[in-house]
């Protein structure tokens, strides 16, 4: 899906150059005019810009703006957010800016990169050593253990994909990526009691979750993933027993938790569809 969407930035890039509303020279720009608002006073203004950030490890769709920036209504600092027309063009900057990477070309400067592997590189091996040079530099962010997770896991480390989550979870235990993982881990090999817990404790604290890999839009998307999960453990409670622990190790999609919603239909009073045995009201809705 991600991959659609960027082909379809692009094509309305493409459309939106020839009639003249987006620059030609996109992805080679060492200035970009935008109009920023304030999040203080709302004030809507524009401003030349540089060394907007945007981490290809890190970030999925979201960049940052350049530290300093001063409102030129209520002169605060660093509370200017882009519009929806500037947050497009910005988007479409970093798009053709990652395809003159990909040819070998320099890209113009307004874009800051970070995490991009050299030339001639191994990616799967600079992921992994610059994913751990964050964590040496910054040991008490939860974000580069979320995503070398995640890295790891993928190619079969499951040992080491735990290690780092639980790390992430004790840094932040309201870091709900860190939480997921896990949960599809547990259920995948059987550990049903583990995954219950791991959701009851993350879905307690939904009003205080935060996200350090995906950007806010794609709360909803978790919300309705966990769900789904707590039905996945109710499904296998109900069909295996709660002692349960038969090995089906990545039963669950890993990765990004983007799935069709699946509500839970169970009443306040009903019993939970965790399988907990415990009233819906007193378990996983607390």
């Amino acid at each position: 899906m991600a991959g659609l969407a960027e082909s379809h930035d692009r094509m309305e890039a493409r459309r939106l150059q020839l009639e003249g509303i987006l620059p030609s020279n996109l992805g080679a720009r060492d200035r970009l005019d935008l109009e920023l608002r304030c999040r203080v006073c709302d004030t809507p203004a524009w401003y030349t810009t540089e060394n907007i950030r945007y981490d290809v490890l890190l970030t999925r769709r979201e960049p940052s703006l350049a530290k300093g920036l001063k409102c030129l209504g209520c002169n605060v600092s660093e509370q200017l957010e882009l519009t929806a027309q500037s947050r497009y063009l910005v988007m479409s900057e970093i798009e053709e800016g990652l395809n003159r990477l990909r040819e070998g070309l320099e890209p113009g400067k307004a874009i800051r990169y970070e995490g991009v592997e050299p030339h001639g590189a191994d990616p799967d091996k600079f992921v992994e050593e610059e994913l751990r040079r964050r964590i040496e530099h910054n040991a008490k962010d939860p974000a580069p253990l979320i995503r070398l997770g995640e890295h790891v896991r993928e190619k079969d480390r499951r040992d080491d994909a735990l290690a780092y989550f639980k790390k992430a979870r004790e840094l932040d235990p309201h870091a709900v990526e860190a939480y997921i993982p896990q949960i599809e881990m547990a259920v995948g090999r059987g550990d049903l009691h583990r995954a219950h817990d791991l959701l009851h404790d993350i879905a307690r604290e939904s009003v205080n979750w935060k996200l350090y890999v995906a950007d806010s839009s794609e709360l909803h998307d978790i919300e309705e993933y966990l769900e789904k999960l707590a039905e996945l453990i109710h499904e296998r409670v109900e069909h295996h027993g709660p002692e349960s622990h038969h090995h089906h190790e990545e039963a669950v999609p890993a990765g990004a938790p983007a799935a069709p919603r699946v509500a839970v239909q169970a009443g306040r009073n009903d019993a939970c569809p965790c399988g907990s045995g415990k009233k819906y009201k007193k378990c996983c809705l607390a």
